[in-house]
């Protein structure tokens, strides 16, 4: 980098001097690839634009406002269709996990089981306020297993017996 602002400083101080073409040489050599152009030079156009000063004390106009509300609109819909903590432990309880031990094979039936099955994952690995314990398999000792055409870890879902139950 110090190399080419050498270079640069160089042909910038031969053309001012008028050399008869060694600023044109040592401009040639100096390629970068900013701005899409091969070299600079007094001509470019980086140097001969000015860009205007922005007004930034104008008044947002009706149609921006209104897409900033629909985008707020969207983004709470989306929230509310999140996959929360309260949500996994009830779809757990919903497959059977208050009466017994939850296995991969049995939860994941389709795209929409495989990804609750990895949110309850994440969430009893990191999460002290999830309503299951992660246990390995005995016979397998945590290796992978295929489950509805996913490759998944052999684990088990196990109801906390301390869990009170909806303090997310």
């Amino acid at each position: 980098m110090a190399g080419k602002i050498g270079l640069l400083i160089k042909a910038i101080d031969n053309t001012k001097a008028g050399d008869d073409g060694v600023g044109d040489k040592a401009r040639s050599r100096i390629t970068h690839g900013i701005y899409r152009i091969s070299f600079l030079s007094p001509s470019t156009l980086a140097f001969r634009q000015r860009r205007e000063e922005g007004v930034f004390n104008t008044v947002n106009s009706k149609a921006d406002l209104d897409a900033l509300n629909q985008n707020e609109k969207e983004f709470l819909e989306r929230m509310k269709k999140r996959l929360s903590i309260r949500k996994i432990n009830a779809w757990l309880d919903e497959q059977g996990g208050k009466d017994h031990i939850l296995i991969p094979e049995k939860l994941i039936t389709g795209e929409d089981s495989y990804i609750r099955f990895i949110y309850a994952l994440l969430y009893g690995d990191s999460r002290k306020n999830f309503g299951y314990a992660i246990e390995n398999a005995e016979e397998t000792d945590g290796l992978s297993i295929k489950a509805a055409d996913y490759i998944v870890p052999d684990i088990k879902f196990r109801k906390n017996k301390e869990y009170a139950g909806d303090k997310t």
